[in-house]
């Protein structure tokens, strides 16, 4: 969850760095809303605009300590597509009057807001492309002050590089082995023991462009087709046969070239726009596919925010509401705005003492182990990634 209060971030925690939970834990309990609040000073009576993340209508069921509440959310992606993404209802209806925004809005909002291309109102491409959607695509006019419907920059879902991955290399053909939010980064990682095959790239090539385009029709089942065009490849001839991480390379080469080819497009056709690019959702994790943006030559600048995917979502949907109802595109944040560090009390097997730098000294160089400093506020983002990146040029 984030507060943002006027145009300025006060805090956002993500679950996972609370009470040692697990990575991607969720939040569907709002008693901890208010504990977290209450933490940093505030109550549900303070805030006046409550922003709930869109999401998959499954996940409309929320708690309130003992109470279940039934809160209808915005869906991860809307329709129609050329609906404008902050055109949203109040449901003041509700147990706790709230708004809620699409799931890639806030990926995208979180992406352009917190960049300096806000700051500087400049404008900039916003990419937004999360492992449920396929990448998609607005631009927002920094002298209009407003978003202009780009639109997909292929039928291909995120979630089918790990889903390429399944029963090759190391991972499981099991889902229910699966670290799903956890596994394409692993499976990132991996490509490097592979070789892309041109032969095998072509075929995927050739098989995706028969997926149809996203449109309003085919939104809901374009996950479902990606996962029968998948099908279809892994079970050719050329694909069972060939070496498993070769065939994960390939997939990952694929992808790339896709992801440059349609960025090349969309800016030759828009001659007139900025050379700017915001990107976001938990896709933008691939530091392969940046790397390879970058590197294009497409784009004079690019910003990635450290908290590109669903670590980010509670920041990116507080934006959406600061830019709908109140027109400020430019959020004043700063990276350490994470849950302060805590000294742990009782921790079975572990004890604390006060410690001079000497008897520090003599700590490590008697147990030649490593020592980890924690103190003030976590960073934003997700646990593998580091500090805010800087404004990247072009050029290496």
């Amino acid at each position: 969850m984030a507060l943002i209060e006027g145009d300025t971030l006060i805090f956002s925690v993500e679950l996972e760095k609370l009470q040692n939970n697990m990575r991607h834990a969720p939040l569907f309990d709002l008693a901890i809303v208010e504990g977290i609040l209450k933490a940093y000073g505030y109550t549900f009576g303070d805030v006046d605009h409550i922003v709930i993340d869109g999401w998959h209508p499954r996940r409309d069921i929320f708690r309130w300590g003992e109470r279940e509440v039934h809160l209808p959310r915005a869906p991860y992606i809307q329709t129609p597509l050329g609906r404008d993404m902050l055109d949203a209802s109040p449901n003041g209806d509700a147990a706790i009057p709230y708004i809620s925004y699409p799931h890639y809005a806030g990926h995208a909002l979180g992406a352009y807001c917190s960049s300096p291309f806000a700051s500087a109102r400049e404008s900039a491409y916003v990419l937004s492309w999360d492992g449920g959607m396929v990448p998609y695509m607005h631009y927002y006019d920094g002298e209009a002050g407003a978003f202009v419907n780009v639109g997909p920059l292929s039928s291909i879902v995120g979630d089918l590089y790990a889903e390429t991955a399944a029963g090759l290399g190391p991972f499981s053909p099991d889902p229910s082995q699966w670290e799903t939010l956890g596994t394409p980064g692993k499976v990132m990682a991996y490509v490097a023991y592979g070789t892309e095959r041109e032969p095998l790239m072509a075929q995927l090539e050739d098989a995706s462009a028969r997926l149809p385009g996203l449109d309003d029709a085919n939104i809901l089942d374009i996950y479902g087709m990606n996962l029968d065009f998948l099908r279809t490849i892994k079970g050719t001839t050329e694909f069972a046969s060939a070496n498993g991480d070769d065939v994960m390379a390939s997939y990952h080469g694929f992808v790339e070239r896709m992801l440059l080819e349609s960025l090349d497009r969309i800016t030759s056709a828009n001659p007139g726009y900025e050379r700017n690019l915001c990107y976001a959702g938990g896709c933008a994790l691939n530091i392969k596919w940046n790397q390879a943006i970058r590197r294009s030559g497409l784009f004079q600048a690019m910003w990635i925010p450290p908290f590109p995917n669903d670590a980010g979502s509670a920041l990116g949907t507080a934006c959406c509401a600061m830019a709908a109802l109140t027109g400020n595109m430019a959020l004043k944040w700063n990276v350490y705005s994470g849950p302060p560090f805590r000294i742990p009390a009782g921790v079975a097997g572990w004890h604390a003492r006060a410690c001079s730098m000497g008897e520090f000294a003599e700590l490590i160089h008697r147990s030649n182990e490593p020592v980890l400093f924690l103190d003030g506020k976590a960073e934003l983002g997700p646990r593998a990634t580091g500090a805010s990146w800087p404004r990247l040029p072009t050029a290496p």
